[in-house]
């Protein structure tokens, strides 16, 4: 059972107390006051304006939906919770009733990362407590700068002293329509902005139409963001209901073409659920679109991320599992030079009965000497003394991909038996091995019910008659190989069993080359 650190549990109990007590005490709703704040740091260039009240924000939900969408994260959840609750039992502390984040043009350029600046108002701020907080974070500059703190680029400090903020009567109305939330984000295009893209890219792309349908149909978007309810409520706002129409029926169109991508089709299915869900409507001069709990849309984006999550997941455990091998792999190559011959499949004491395998004998070459020596090596894998070492299995004998909970339990097996590469009690020579090295198998990745204990001289019998048997199972449609010059190789199931009979041999003669599997 994981252990959870106390520490971690009574900042949990603080961060409830306190996000009770900044919750009583938050202001009321003030869409004017928010824009008078920020105000005075805006010049001309900037065009994203975001902003978020701690008090508002329940890290319990966001942890639960983030173990929603990878449920492997399920066994930390807990740790997660309680390690975020302590976070934000250091900012509703610290006193911050809110911070603002503003995105300037100026800072987007190629001589460094694009980073926002953040503003938080001084104002019942535990000083102490902000500064150390502000510490940690990835900015150049973090201090006081007259009744806020400021943290960003020392530049951006130095500029902020000499601007003459730039009036934005259409902040008000932004902060209003993405109401009163747990968080706001505000795109308030400066205005230059539409003559310089009309004037560089007068017709959208993919016959979009006119770029006056964007210049025209996006004076400013506010995107409210709920934690608690769970919901996104995105307001446009356009010059007039035609040019809203006309920026709705592009949105529509653009989702269409979306949805006619095969990798899209492929991860969701029928897209027109999500074509009816995510256009926007026409509320007079603006377009309108929510998405919560209630419509369902929060469900089908968790359903809709979930296919390609897992395949980004299982192409990640593919990658480790290959590297597992090609480590192997090395350290097979590695043994055969200092030995002079490859390790027999078993040890075997001197009446011939197998003792340890040969991945115990060849922990040398994976840098676990330390672990060979506490091996009793003229004792069987199951001696008293020998059955304490399996729960030290070394981490690249599990497959990423294996499901297994009991520890100790490999799925990376040598083929053994009816000419295979390895011998089950005498080293093979490279010499023996006639046929090609990089179509000739030493170890395979076999399903999780196929695991040995990783100590236990058991391996996958060759039978001629079944060469498929047993691979398979951690990958749809395969499974990954190791072969005798260190290469991993990809094997497609099915295949004929001639094929993987000439894989499996490394004296048979065949004529094998790699696009043959």
């Amino acid at each position: 059972m994981q252990r959870i650190p106390y520490r971690l549990i009574l900042a949990a109990l603080l961060a409830t107390t306190i996000a009770g007590r900044a919750a009583a005490q938050e202001t009321a709703f003030d869409p004017v006051a928010r824009a008078k704040t920020i105000t005075p740091f805006l010049d001309e260039q900037a065009f994203l304006v975001a902003r978020v009240a701690p008090a508002r924000v329940d890290p319990v939900k966001l942890i639960d939906r983030v173990v929603e969408v990878v449920p492997e994260l399920k066994p930390q959840r807990t740790v997660m919770s309680l390690a975020l609750g302590a976070a934000h039992a250091a900012v509703l502390q610290a006193g911050a009733k809110e911070f603002y984040a503003v995105l300037s043009i100026e800072e987007m350029d190629f001589h460094r990362e694009p980073m926002p600046f953040l503003i938080v108002p001084a104002e019942g701020v535990n000083e102490e407590a902000l500064s150390m907080l502000l510490a940690t974070l990835p900015f150049e500059v973090k201090q006081r700068h007259g009744d806020v703190f400021f943290a960003g680029y020392r530049s951006v400090l130095e500029r902020l002293k000499t601007i003459t903020p730039d009036k934005r009567p259409e902040m008000t109305a932004a902060f209003e329509a993405a109401g009163d939330t747990a968080a706001q984000v505000l795109l308030l295009p400066p205005k230059y902005t539409a003559r310089v893209i009309e004037e560089m890219m007068p017709e959208l792309p993919l016959d979009g139409g006119p770029s006056t349908i964007v210049t025209h149909g996006v004076r400013w978007a506010a995107l409210g963001v709920d934690t608690q309810e769970l919901s996104v409520r995105l307001t446009v706002q356009s010059d007039d209901q035609e040019a809203a129409e006309a920026l709705r029926r592009v949105w529509h169109g653009g989702l269409h073409e979306l949805g006619e991508e095969k990798e899209v089709q492929e991860a969701v299915g029928d897209f027109e659920p999500f074509i009816r869900l995510f256009t926007p409507v026409v509320k007079g001069d603006r377009l309108v679109l929510e998405l919560s709990d209630e419509n369902g849309a929060v469900r089908r984006l968790i359903d809709a991320s979930m296919v390609p999550l897992r395949e980004l997941r299982y192409q990640a455990r593919r990658t480790s599992t290959m590297n597992h091998l090609k480590q192997i792999g090395l350290a097979l190559l590695n043994y055969q030079e200092v030995n002079k011959h490859l390790p027999a499949a078993a040890s075997c004491d001197e009446d011939g009965k197998p003792q340890l395998s040969w991945r115990v004998h060849l922990l040398p070459y994976i840098e676990k000497g330390e672990l060979y020596k506490q091996f009793h090596l003229d004792e069987p894998w199951d001696s008293e003394h020998n059955r304490t070492l399996i729960d030290q299995m070394p981490a690249i004998y599990r497959s990423p991909l294996s499901k297994l909970k009991e520890k100790g339990r490999t799925s990376y097996l040598a083929m053994v038996g009816g000419g295979a590469a390895l011998s089950a009690r005498e080293g093979t020579t490279l010499k023996q091995i006639t046929d090609r090295t990089s179509s000739t198998f030493m170890v395979v990745e076999v399903a999780d019910q196929e695991a040995v204990v990783w100590t236990k001289p058991e391996d996958l019998e060759f039978d001629p008659n079944e060469p498929a048997k047993a691979l398979g199972g951690l990958h749809q449609d395969g499974f990954l190989a190791l072969a005798c010059d260190g290469s991993v190789q990809w094997v497609k199931l099915p295949l004929p069993a001639e094929t993987l009979r000439a894989l499996f041999t490394r004296a048979g003669g065949e004529k094998i080359k790699h696009g043959d599997f």
